[in-house]
Order: C-alpha cells, then sequence, then structure tokens
C-alpha cells in the first residue's frame, strides 16, 4: 500500500474502534453520522460498519444511508480491529508481525480483510497459514 493509502486506512481503523467503543452510549443522530463517515473512508463493507455499531443499524440501513452498491466485505471480526490496526503499524517500520496476523485469523477476521487492511498480500498470508 502506498503511505497515503496506510494513512487512510489507519485512521478508519481507529474511527473504527472509537466507535466501536463508544457506540452504546451514542444517540441515534450520532449513529448516523458515525455510518456516512465509515462510510467515506471506503474500506468497510456495510455489514461490517453495522456489527462496528453493535447492530443499532441493520446492514440494509447501512447500505442506503452510505449509498453503497459494491461488495467490498470479508469476515472481520470487529474485537480484531486493534490487532489489525498493530499490524498495520508494525508494517509502515518495514516489518510483518505475523503473530498478529495469526491472532486476527484465529478471532475470525478472513485473509482478504487482513490483506486489506493491512498492505499484506493475501498470498502470503495463505502460504504461510495454509501450507
Amino acid at each position: 500500500m502506498s503511505r497515503a493509502k496506510d494513512m487512510r486506512v489507519a485512521e478508519a481503523l481507529n474511527y473504527a474502534i472509537w466507535v466501536r467503543d463508544n457506540v452504546s452510549d451514542m444517540k441515534d443522530h450520532d449513529v448516523t453520522k458515525a455510518v456516512i463517515e465509515l462510510g467515506d473512508y471506503k474500506v468497510f463493507s456495510s455489514r461490517q460498519i453495522s456489527a462496528i455499531i453493535s447492530n443499532r443499524v441493520s446492514h440494509t440501513t447501512v447500505s442506503s444511508t452510505i449509498g453503497k452498491k459494491d461488495k467490498t466485505g470479508g469476515n472481520l471480526n470487529v474485537a480484531s480491529l486493534e490487532v489489525l490496526r498493530n499490524i498495520l503499524y508494525s508494517r509502515s517500520s518495514g516489518e510483518t508481525n505475523y503473530g498478529l496476523i495469526a491472532k486476527a485469523l484465529e478471532e475470525g477476521t478472513s485473509q482478504g480483510m487482513i490483506s486489506k487492511l493491512t498492505g499484506v498480500s493475501q498470498s502470503s498470508i495463505s502460504r504461510r497459514f495454509n501450507g
């Protein structure tokens, strides 16, 4: 990934973590604003955004709210957002922390989502964990 894209994904992950951790205290209009902002990052699917906001809004409502029509999903366990952020940060120093990747996989995040959010090639992940 380019440095600019890394920064954008890091920003998206940080915001998703904050929303996930604070959604229970948010008013409905703030949840709607969070859905729109998460959609603006263009890295999460409607189902993933719905999971980030603790399913306070269905994925179909998320889709219509943000006008999302394309399929950009994969399995994302919202509990692994910090792990994904840490993988991304470790890559900025030129390393790939496969221990963190293993943790994200164990938590239920798919290889494709790990690749998409961290820049680690899916083939590298697959070779390391399926071969």
